[in-house]
């Protein structure tokens, strides 16, 4: 979505201007949005990893939420239109990290949020989705790449122990979710969340070991 009025009546931040093929949300930050407007984590500072150029969750969750985010961000420009933006609309509370899934970063954290590319590299390229920003929508042959890195990353990962996944289920079904979780078996799926007026659903997955 790229219209700037409907991402404030949403989120209740401003935004700047978006650079082609970029939008502010898409139906996974939807069900996301959602799920943690309705749920009680005792959290006190989350990693959300590829906040986007507009660091629409993190500024969300800092204003309805007060939670620290550390937000991770693969693409540089990206990371840095994400500054831009926080420098821009004042947000402290929230730090931008350069890198893949949790890059750099470091101490106690409470719940990693993600909203994985999960769109097939061969629908995105049919559909004309940006290549520019291909780290924002590329999933890979299936829709899993990225999703399957972050569960062989997080399965590994001290920071912490429970994870919310936004998918977009019409590219990558509850199932084949579950079957990228079988190597890990410290991983625990523990329930998906639905929210109205979107394909997409939030995963919850453990790490029990």
């Amino acid at each position: 979505m790229r219209s700037p009025l409907l991402t404030r009546a949403l989120f209740g931040v401003d935004v700047l201007p978006l650079e082609a093929g970029d939008r502010f949300f898409d139906s996974a930050t939807l069900a996301m949005r959602h799920v943690l407007s309705r749920g009680r984590w005792k959290v006190q500072r989350v990693i959300e990893i590829g906040t986007g150029s507009s660091a629409l969750v993190a500024r969300w969750i800092v204003k309805t939420k007060g939670w620290r985010v550390a937000a991770t961000e693969l693409d540089s420009a990206v990371a840095q239109s994400a500054r831009n933006t926080l420098r821009t609309f004042e947000r402290d509370r929230i730090e931008v990290h350069e890198g893949h899934l949790f890059a750099d970063v470091t101490g106690p954290v409470d719940l990693v949020l993600f909203n994985p590319p999960f769109v097939p590299t061969a629908i995105g390229t049919a559909r004309g989705l940006s290549q520019d920003l291909r780290t924002q929508w590329d999933g890979g042959e299936d829709g899993t790449r990225v999703l399957r890195e972050f569960f062989e990353a997080f399965a590994n990962h001290g920071q912490a122990t429970e994870a919310l996944l936004a998918i977009n289920v019409r590219h990558v079904p509850e199932l084949l979710v579950e079957e990228c979780l079988l190597p890990y078996p410290n991983l625990q799926l523990e329930d998906w969340y639905s929210a109205p007026w979107t394909p997409a659903r939030v995963a919850r997955v453990l790490r029990i070991a």
